[in-house]
């Protein structure tokens, strides 16, 4: 969470949309993850299991919920040194670009040890100034000229109704 905040993230809706970043003390971690051990299962009543808490995952209502945006539930099986992960993220906090990335690093840091990952080049706080220092209205003009002409169903209204 440290090396990536936005994971961490909670939304308000005060009259406009508001994305809150919790400041993390040394050692805190808001990482959302549930363990759960499996017993002992046969092949077929394991699959079932797992299906089970997969659809459990994705059914879960990470926005709604007021917490975080990213749950993770481990599953161990059995005795057995064997585990499954279900990640469950809100597509406000990852999207295409960003999924690789997260899961790139997470699984450096299982197999390699935390000390693996190589520094940021960019900074979450950096990529969020860049983007406010833009000029709104250049890209409103932008899109404009782009939908010009376009379908009214291929426009996208803004809607206060959330």
């Amino acid at each position: 969470m440290r090396r990536h905040p936005q994971l961490a993230a909670r939304f308000a809706n005060e009259g406009e949309p508001l994305q809150l970043l919790p400041l993390l003390a040394e050692g805190d971690s808001p990482w959302p993850l549930d363990v759960q051990q499996l017993p002992a299962l046969s092949a077929q009543q394991e699959a079932q299991a797992l299906h089970t808490l997969e659809q459990e995952e994705l059914t879960r209502d990470l926005f709604n919920q007021g917490g975080a945006m990213l749950h993770a539930l481990l599953v161990r099986h059995g005795d057995e040194a064997r585990y499954t992960l279900f990640l469950n993220a809100h597509h406000l906090i990852v999207d295409g670009w960003s999924t690789p990335v997260v899961l790139g690093d997470l699984l450096t840091a299982l197999y390699q040890g935390p000390t693996a990952l190589t520094p940021l080049r960019t900074r979450y706080g950096d990529i969020v100034r860049q983007l406010t220092a833009r000029d709104a209205e250049a890209s409103r003009q932008i899109w404009r000229q782009t939908l010009a002409g376009r379908a009214a169903d291929a426009a996208v209204r803004r809607s206060s109704a959330r």
